[in-house]
């Protein structure tokens, strides 16, 4: 029986020893070594505020508070460029549209 309680308090104490070094003194209830991983949205900050652009139909006018008068259209240049035309891909050269 002495033999029988002296193998069950040897292996206890062997197994507290070998645990030991394995939780490497972290105990319950302290944070994990490990590194949590990071919540990328986190970092973003708080949503800014846009204000809302109101777009005129085409041909009409959009009057902005404090401006009076239609706005003045001006040409914009679109470079040349391949487009598909539904059979087949076509160059369209650059030009000038409004």
């Amino acid at each position: 029986m002495k033999r029988l309680l002296a193998l069950a308090l040897g292996i206890t104490v062997m197994v507290g020893v070998a645990a030991g070094p394995a939780s490497a003194g972290q105990f319950v209830g302290q944070p994990s070594v490990f590194p949590m991983p990071r919540d990328p949205w986190a970092s973003w900050g708080h949503p800014h505020r846009h204000t809302t652009v109101v777009v005129p139909a085409p041909g009409s006018v959009a009057v902005a508070p404090g401006v009076v008068g239609a706005p003045v259209y001006q040409p914009v240049w679109y470079p040349g460029q391949w487009a598909w035309n539904g059979y087949g891909w076509v160059w369209v050269p650059g030009h000038w549209a409004y």
